[in-house]
């Protein structure tokens, strides 16, 4: 997890630690979300525009903090990658 925190702070421009319990949580947030709806765990190895689409995930939390909602161009990723059960 430290090392998607620091991917995250850099993709957010964050360069301090004050807030780095609440972007964990976001991170925890965003990540659950996007495993809740491709119906399996992410593992340590994303891809790039998982990766991607979790920075964008996060970036609308952070910027609108009480707002639940993921952002289009993220739930176009996570379609691609998307494990439907019949």
């Amino acid at each position: 997890m430290l090392a998607l925190l620091n991917e995250v702070k850099n993709y957010l421009r964050v360069t301090d630690d004050k807030e780095d319990e609440l972007i964990t949580r976001i991170i925890m947030a965003a990540q659950s979300f996007a495993e809740h709806y491709l119906g399996y765990k992410l593992g340590d190895n994303l891809p790039d525009d998982i990766k991607l689409a979790l920075y964008m995930h996060v970036a609308a939390l952070y910027d609108n903090r009480g707002s639940d909602e993921c952002p289009s161009e993220s739930m176009r990723i996570y379609a691609r990658y998307r494990k439907l059960v019949i």
